[in-house]
């Protein structure tokens, strides 16, 4: 089946800035610390867990767009599978066209993006935005940018 490829950024460095974890209701402070585990890990664990109001499924963002999801609550740690992660999926939309699809993690520094209509209109270099259909990633942040698009058999492009 036809996929889009996705940038999501240097996914080699834990993500930069405040880690915000969306549905959170505590009032203690956004995640602060990234433990990376490994370079090819694909999950993460943060410094905050049930002990400050966090659950599984919420998810996790940074400045620079989407990181993943919380997966593994402990008293005061969690762990946050990356989208990267193969089995890891979100509810995306292209931001020029609105064309929808779901990203999925391909267990290397790539996204693909399923799903999408082969009459969508999608260029190389457009936006890749959270959907919000999933209910875990709230609409409108960064997945990541769009790196190649092919016409693919049948109703999907593969991108």
């Amino acid at each position: 089946m036809p996929s889009v490829r996705l940038v999501i950024g240097p996914l080699g460095s834990p993500p930069t800035g405040a880690i915000v974890l969306c549905g959170c209701k505590s009032t203690r402070p956004a995640c602060t610390d990234v433990a990376r585990r490994g370079a090819r890990l694909l999950d993460d664990a943060i410094d905050k867990g049930t002990r400050d109001g966090l659950r599984a499924d919420l998810a996790v963002l940074s400045p620079s767009g989407v990181v993943g999801r919380l997966i593994l609550p402990s008293g005061r740690a969690s762990k946050v599978q990356l989208l990267i992660d193969r089995n890891a999926a979100a509810g995306a939309l292209v931001e020029r066209s609105r064309a929808q699809g779901i990203v999925v993690g391909s267990g290397v520094d790539m996204l693909r993006m399923d799903f999408v209509p082969a009459t969508a209109d999608i260029k190389a270099g457009d936006t890749v935005v959270t959907s919000g259909v999933d209910g875990i990633y709230p609409k409108g942040f960064v997945i990541g940018t769009v790196e190649q698009v092919e016409n693919g058999n049948g109703i999907y492009k593969a991108i």
